[in-house]
């Protein structure tokens, strides 16, 4: 029994999070109305002392060429998944566009996600 407050939608959706003003690409993996956890395979190391309780940006598509840009706060950091150098991110959205409230809401509401690049429904 998964023991989330909140019902989470599972994704693998691309995606680019700024941390100091440094864009990175990567992948939200998935998402609730008040988080999200984003991964991002790099050569380098994020520092924890940097990155947790930092405001980010993080930006990616919410249909076909709609884009919704998330403020966060960083929460969680995890190191050397999968390959070795990949960053998950845990972050909590602190503002939210009303696109992405109506968005996330109906996608919840639908248990269903369809993917901005593939129209691939899920």
């Amino acid at each position: 029994m998964e023991r989330r407050v909140h019902k989470r939608i599972y994704l693998n959706e691309k995606a680019t999070i700024v941390i100091d003003d440094t864009p990175y690409n990567g992948y939200v993996v998935n998402m609730s109305e008040e988080g999200v956890s984003f991964t991002l395979s790099a050569p380098f190391s994020l520092q924890d002392d940097t990155v947790r309780n930092s405001l980010v940006g993080l930006t990616f598509k919410i249909s076909g060429n709609e884009s919704v840009t998330l403020k966060c706060d960083v929460v969680w950091i995890k190191k050397g998944l999968y390959t070795g150098s990949t960053i998950a991110l845990g972050v909590k959205i602190v503002e939210q566009p009303i696109e992405y409230k109506n968005w996330i809401n109906k996608l919840l509401a639908s248990n269903s996600y369809i993917n901005a690049d593939s129209g691939i429904l899920y």
